[in-house]
């Protein structure tokens, strides 16, 4: 309810360039928008996934070319086909009733006057076009990619813009970060090649990566609309990205690396976690690793100020470095003087522009209204609740519920201490809270749930590579590690792999682990499958005795 979205493919081709397809959601239960051609108003339902669109709505009747026509009919038979959907905050997806065939998908937006049905002329009727803001200023924007050449970017990888207001362009192209520079006269533009890093991905992403650099260096011109932008080649359609807020009120992140205050930025003990919520009133709270801390933050034009935060006294001994890893961590957030969010990455810097904290958002879970007399539970936790995948830490994190937020209860665990509630976005339907944090009400009849089997990290193994005919010379190393998928969803796995030839020897870890426990032959895999953030680390030993390091952060 109360959402704006546009038309990006359709029956998993794109949308016709220049002609705006929109469909908007009232707090009413209504449904509106136009095909591209004609404008409809209609009613939908949705019960927490589920989402009917009624046929029966009323459509205004203009002929409009047959290209389309086609498309506006082929729109509609999506719309009123879908049963089911999958929703972030930039991007909706319509699913069939089978939720594998994709109908449509969208970006989050609205296209106003454009979304107007097209005028008649004496030679026919012309299709509508995207608006334009002729003296739209790029400068100081922040985007995320939605479309890259008629397709859904892959699933877990992001690609950003922010343009400088100095002329510069920064961000990344899902597997490396670049650098380059743009100007701008008034809807043209022009991106010089740009220059980067040179990390190894999965072919996809590279092959995407590439598709996204040729996509900036050859557009030409571009169409700014409310939170949408598109990059042009003449009239070709480039790429499309939705803006990418920088506003920190009502979010909430889980930090993967601190400054330490000794010219280092290090990543977390392995077993601890340490939070961040950002509230509506500039209120500033979490999780240190040990101690809830609380403090007050300002945040304008991504300059932002944290006063010196207060904290419990709990004193943990476990793991090793805790304490020391809480106060490191709390210091460095006081050095925070800006700050910058490039899709689901928050940074903040010091006023020497010194890395400070990188933290990562943490998926807040959209939890179904309880019916009046149903079994609910309320969470009472200040610094919000993690809910997993099951009843015990040691399940994988699937989302986030804020302090307030109120869910059905379904279940509980055989020993009391975990409630299961009804999460449709989960894979079973099912996500855990503790029961610590959580007020329930109604449940002296919720049955028992038996726990799912916790996930194993289960190693691929690793075939024994062919030795290769002795060589006349010394040859050069080669080496290669990377990962199958760099972002995943709480619950889910990746394949890390990699392949070295001509070294003495090999280590792939956690990082912060002792790699002497991970030797590692010269080709292999390994399936992963982290709770939190985590970055992996290959250890080679080149035949002179130096040593090398690769790693991914999943």
């Amino acid at each position: 309810a109360g959402t704006s979205w546009i038309l990006s493919s359709l029956n998993d081709e794109a949308a016709l360039a220049d002609v705006p397809v929109s469909l908007e959601f009232g707090t009413d239960g209504t449904a509106f928008g136009t095909d591209g051609c004609n404008r409809f108003n209609t009613s939908y339902t949705q019960d927490g996934a589920n989402l009917t669109i009624d046929a029966s709505g009323a459509m205004s009747m203009m002929a409009c070319e047959e290209e389309i026509m086609n498309q506006a009919a082929a729109y509609m038979t999506a719309l009123t086909s879908a049963t089911t959907f999958v929703a972030t905050p930039m991007q909706l997806t319509l699913l069939d009733d089978t939720s594998s065939t994709t109908l449509a998908t969208f970006v989050a937006g609205t296209l106003e006057e454009a979304a107007a049905p097209a005028d008649e002329t004496e030679a026919g009727v012309e299709p509508a076009t995207l608006p334009e803001m002729a003296e739209g200023d790029l400068a100081g924007t922040n985007w995320v990619l939605s479309v890259l050449d008629g397709a859904l970017p892959i699933a877990g990888s992001t690609s950003t813009l922010q343009f400088g207001t100095d002329g510069s362009l920064t961000g990344t192209d899902g597997c490396n970060r670049f650098m380059t520079t743009f100007t701008q006269d008034g809807t043209n533009l022009t991106i010089e090649q740009p220059a980067g890093t040179m990390m190894a991905c999965p072919e996809p992403v590279m092959e995407q990566a590439d598709a996204f650099i040729t996509a900036l260096v050859s557009a030409d011109n571009f169409v700014m609309a409310d939170r949408l932008l598109v990059l042009r080649a003449g009239e070709q359609n480039l790429a499309a990205f939705v803006e990418d807020t920088q506003d920190l009120t009502d979010t909430a992140w889980e930090v993967v690396s601190y400054n330490n205050g000794r010219e280092a930025v290090v990543g977390l003990i392995v077993g601890t976690q340490i939070s961040a919520n950002f509230g509506a009133e500039g209120d500033l709270s979490g999780n240190a690793g040990c101690n809830e801390y609380f403090t007050s933050f300002t945040a304008e034009d991504n300059a932002i100020s944290i006063s010196e935060p207060g904290a419990t006294r709990r004193f943990c001994d476990e793991p090793a470095g805790i304490m020391t890893q809480e106060a490191e961590f709390l210091a460095a957030l006081t050095t925070a003087a800006t700050y910058t969010v490039e899709g689901n990455v928050l940074q903040m810097r010091t006023a020497e522009d010194a890395l400070a904290v990188i933290m990562v958002r943490k998926h807040i879970l959209d939890l179904p209204e309880p019916e009046a007399d149903a079994p609910r539970g309320r969470v009472v936790s200040p610094q919000g609740l993690n809910i997993r995948s099951g009843p015990g830490t040691n399940f994988p994190i699937i989302g986030f519920a804020q302090n307030g937020d109120e869910g059905e209860i379904v279940g509980r665990s055989a020993d009391n201490r975990w409630w299961a509630a009804a999460v449709p976005s989960a894979p079973n339907g099912i996500g855990w809270a503790s029961a610590d944090f959580v007020v329930a009400t109604n449940v002296e009849n919720v049955p028992v749930i038996a726990s799912p089997p916790p996930p194993v990290v289960v190693p691929t193994l690793a075939p024994t590579p062919t030795p290769p005919p002795a060589p006349t010379a010394t040859p050069s190393p080669e080496i290669s590690f990377g990962a199958d998928r760099t972002s995943i969803q709480a619950g889910e796995c990746t394949t890390l792999r990699w392949s070295v030839n001509n070294v003495r020897g090999v280590w792939v870890y956690p990082q912060g682990e002792r790699f002497e426990q991970f030797p590692r032959t010269g080709q292999g895999s390994e399936q992963v499958c982290p709770t939190n953030t985590t970055t992996y680390e290959m250890r080679v030993a080149l035949p002179d005795g130096t040593i090398i390091f690769r790693q991914v952060t999943i």
